[in-house]
Parts: C-alpha cells; structure tokens; sequence
C-alpha cells in the first residue's frame, strides 16, 4: 500500500495548507513541462497528484488513514473472521485505488490540456509580440529611410539649385566676357579701317599735289613756251598762282571731307557700342529674370510666397507687402479673403520675429549665410537693372509688371490672369505661352472665367498645351456658363 504522506514528504498529522503547499512544490519540481522525456519524473508526478487526491478530501483522507493504520497494525490476536475482513478491505481498497488512479488520470488529463493552452496561448502572444517588436523594427526602418531620402532629396536640390546658380553665373560672365571681345574687335576693325581710309586720303592728296608739282616744274623749264610767248613769265606766274588756289582748295576740301568723315565714323560707332552695350544689358537682364522667377517658385509654397516675397526679402520689403495685401484683403469682406488674410498674419507673425524667422529658415533648407549672399547679389545686380530699365522706354511696365507678379504669387486670381495675358500676347515682353498657361492655369483653380475662357483659346490654338478642340470648348462653354463675354476685338 502507498503511503501518501511519504509521498507528500508530509506528517501524519499535516495540516490542509503543509499538504497543499508541499503538494505544490513537488508538482512543479516533477512537471512534465519541467522534464521532459523523464519517465520517472512522470510517474513521480502522478503520485503526487494521487496522494494529493486522496488527502486534499477529507472523507478519503479519514478512510485512507483507516486502511493505513489497520495496514501498519500488527496481525497478533487476529479475530478468526480477520481473512474475511482482509478481503472486504482488499476490495475495498482496490476500489480505492481504481477511484484515486481515475482521479489522477483526469487530474493528468486537465494538466495535460490547461498546458497545452496556456502553451498555445503563450505561442500566440509570444509570436503577436515577435511580430510587433519586428513591425515597430521595420516601421523605424522605413522612418529612417524616409528621413534619410528627404534628407538627400533637399540636399540634392539645394546641389541643384546652387549648380544652377552657378551655371547662370558663368553663363552670364561668358556672354560679358564675348561682348567685351566683340568691343574689342569692331573697335580695333574702326581703327583699321579708319587708318587705311586716312592713308588712302593721304596718298591721293599726295598724287594731286605732285600732279600739281609737275605741272608748275613744267611751266618753269619749258624753253620752247618762253621763246614763243614773249609774256612767258607773266604766264608761268599766273598758272602757278591758279594751280597754288588749285592746289589749296582741293586740300581743303579734302580736309572738311575727312573731318566730316571722322564724325559720322564716330557718330556710327557710339551707335553700335550704345546698341552693344544695350544688347548685353538685356540678356543680363532676361538671365536675371529669370532667376527671379525661378527664386518666386522656390518662395511660393512657404510663408514668403503667401506675401508674394522671396525668401532673401528684407524686413522693409516684407513689411510694404504685408501693409499693402491687409488693405487689399480687408476692403473685401467675402470668406476667401477672410481666409486669406488669415493665413497672411500667420505668415507675417514668424517673418516679423528674427528669432522665428531664423529657424523658420532653418526648418525650409536656408541659412542665414545663403540669404546674405543672396541679398548681396541682388545688390550688386540693382544698378544693372536701374540702367537697363531706366534705357528702355517701358520702364512704367516693369514697375507694373513687378507688382502684378507679387500679387499673382499671392494668390490673387485677377493678377494671375492679367500676368498670363502679358505673357500670351508678348506686348513688352518676350512672348512666352507655357509660362501664359501656367498663371492661367493657377487663376482657374480659384474659378476666374477670364482665365478659363483664355485657357480654352489656348487649348483651341494649341499653344502652351496640346492642341485639344473638345477641352478648348469645353472652358469656352464654362466661362460663359459663369457669364463672361470676351472683349470685342
């Protein structure tokens, strides 16, 4: 027979808690889970969990300490119906044992099953939380590569923009650098080709006066003239005397010929060097231009672009444009133009502060060393573009052009229209349909019907776009359908 306590490794007279907590140290000491392919430990465990069985119970404890103590007993003085109460007990105990043994066997059926859950549900929640920390991994990945892309795609446009920069500058230095050669060659062809007309001029008044010479050496020596004409002398004196005026005014008709030759050479070169030096003026001034409009992209989509600045703008200058855009939206009470304004202050409240400004700056990609430079070069430009606007007679245009281009930066859709047109039609300006497009394109999507109707004549004509009759008279219907009539022509 076992003995359950030795097996509990308890007294006879434990406690329910010293049954229960030794039961509970040996059972994790003989699990199963804890060894493995152990069959000892196996069947060490499932006698842990009978004896626990039985003397967690108190009825089956009483009755097993029963059969204990009768099986412990000594057999002395037996009663003479003992083999009959030995067997009542062996059945009883057999029925005992069968009773424990199937509580053991479903004890180790529910061990069997509450492990292979709590395995399962371990598994799961084990692999959920590998498969997190590996999607958190990968999500920082993508985030630093992300990072790492944004971070190489501005510095490659800043590359980009600065390479550009520089071919613009040496761009324009070549053409000043071919310019002054030019100078330099016609003026050195006017040299040449004065000096050989001087020279020319030169010997043919020496032809004339030797001419001139022989003439009087042969009146003078002409013996035969003498004899045959008695007043010979007088003669010779009166022809040399008219050959001297002869002589006198062909020379000076030749010097007020070269005279007036050398102020009409001159007048013609200070033309050509004027019209040169205009030339050369203008195709700095279009490369420069054209930097600008390159400098209004980059400034668009940040807060200089909302007061239609550059980003190098000066205080003054964003002052004067915020001053002059909160008048011009606050005389219209409408919704857009509230909203407008509003995002105008927001703008303005970082670029009025240094300090927020700076690091405004900063976060879009621009030091304060890069401004500097900037500002620098549009200093030294100024007085270029001075000179050249102040030799073209359109110099009241530009002053409009200017301001019209900083409200089309701004949003304003009348300005963006108006400044498409200048570009369509090419009137003091060089003509330019794909820049026309694109300020018609950007007034038609606030809905300006001039701007739609003009984009549809575009579309007609296929100019600035691809030729498209279908779409040109689609924006034609839609800018009358919003009520605009074309001006007459």
């Amino acid at each position: 027979m076992k003995n359950y306590y030795r097996i509990l490794n308890v007294r006879l007279n434990a406690t329910d808690d010293e049954i229960k907590n030794s039961y509970r140290t040996l059972a994790k000491r003989f699990h199963p889970d804890i060894n493995p392919g152990n069959t000892e430990a196996a069947k060490r465990f499932a006698d842990i969990n009978e004896a626990y069985t039985v003397l967690s119970d108190a009825k089956s404890r009483s009755e097993y300490n029963a059969l204990l103590q009768r099986a412990t007993a000594p057999r002395r003085n037996a009663p003479p119906y003992a083999d009959m109460n030995a067997q009542y007990q062996a059945q009883y105990q057999a029925q005992v044992q069968a009773q424990v043994q199937a509580q053991v066997q479903s004890q180790l059926t529910g061990v069997r099953d509450r492990a292979y859950k709590e395995g399962y549900a371990r598994g799961i929640k084990e692999s959920q939380n590998a498969a997190k920390k590996v999607i958190l991994s990968e999500n920082e990945k993508a985030k630093q590569k992300i990072s790492e892309y944004r971070n190489d795609r501005s510095a490659l446009e800043q590359e980009l923009f600065e390479r550009d920069r520089s071919l613009s500058q040496a761009n324009e230095r070549i053409q000043d650098l071919e310019v002054q050669l030019q100078w330099l060659r016609k003026a050195s062809y006017g040299k040449v080709e004065q000096t050989d007309i001087l020279r020319e001029r030169t010997e043919k008044s020496q032809a004339i006066a030797h001419e001139l010479q022989l003439k009087i050496d042969r009146l003078g020596t002409d013996p035969v003239a003498v004899k045959n004409n008695p007043s010979a002398q007088f003669d010779k004196q009166k022809a040399v005397s008219n050959t001297l005026v002869d002589i006198n005014k062909r020379l000076s008709a030749l010097d007020l010929e070269l005279t007036e030759w050398e102020a009409d050479n001159k007048r013609i070169r200070q033309k050509e060097e004027n019209a040169e030096m205009l030339s050369s003026m203008e195709k700095r001034a279009e490369e420069w231009a054209k930097k600008t409009k390159a400098d209004h992209r980059l400034a668009k989509s940040t807060h200089y672009g909302t007061l239609g600045v550059l980003i190098w703008a000066t205080e003054e200058e964003i002052d004067a444009e915020f001053e002059k855009l909160s008048r011009k939206y606050n005389d219209k009470k409408d919704a857009e133009n509230a909203e407008k304004l509003q995002k105008l202050k927001e703008a303005y409240a970082v670029l009025a502060d240094p300090k927020k400004r700076k690091e405004y700056n900063s976060s879009i990609g621009y030091s304060s060393d890069r401004i500097v430079n900037e500002r620098r070069l549009i200093n030294e430009n100024k007085h270029v573009q001075e000179e050249y606007r102040d030799k073209l007679a359109a110099k009241e245009f530009w002053k409009y052009f200017d301001e019209l281009s900083s409200l089309a930066l701004s949003g304003d859709a009348d300005a963006q229209n108006t400044l498409g047109e200048i570009y369509y039609n090419g009137k003091n300006i060089e003509r330019d349909v794909v820049q026309a497009v694109y300020w018609f394109r950007e007034a038609v999507a606030q809905k300006h019907p001039a701007a739609i109707y003009n984009l549809g004549i575009c579309y007609l004509e296929g100019e600035g776009v691809g030729k498209n009759r279908s779409i040109g008279f689609g924006f034609l219907r839609q800018a009358t359908n919003l009520g605009y009539a074309p001006p007459a022509q």
